[in-house]
């Protein structure tokens, strides 16, 4: 979270490749991510702005990001057990798209 959080000291703007990426999502949720860098850009700068130092501002930033997740968690309708895949977290692997480990019996 605190690696995230420096990518607000940037300003806010969408991108081609995250425009690419965000296109599938439903709308709420899009309004909630660009609400969350409006909001976590200003408050960087304004909190380094009044002299706090930039370390302490990351913290707060990625304190208020992780509201944001969690407000965006809220919006994603929870599937059933059955409608989930079964291969999460499976004894033969490390779950979908991580290699077994060979050292591990």
């Amino acid at each position: 979270m605190i690696e995230g959080a420096w990518a607000y000291r940037h300003p806010a703007k969408v991108s081609l490749h995250i425009q690419t990426r965000i296109d599938g999502l439903p709308k709420p949720i899009q309004d909630l991510g660009w609400k969350a860098q409006v909001r976590l850009c200003k408050r960087f700068r304004r909190l380094v702005g009044r002299g706090k130092h930039p370390n302490v501002v990351v913290t707060a930033i990625a304190h208020e990001l992780i509201a944001f997740m969690w407000a965006i968690a809220k919006e994603v309708p929870v599937t059933p057990s059955s409608d989930r895949p079964s291969d999460l977290g499976s004894a033969s692997g490390g779950g979908p798209g991580f290699p077994r480990n060979p050292r591990r019996r």
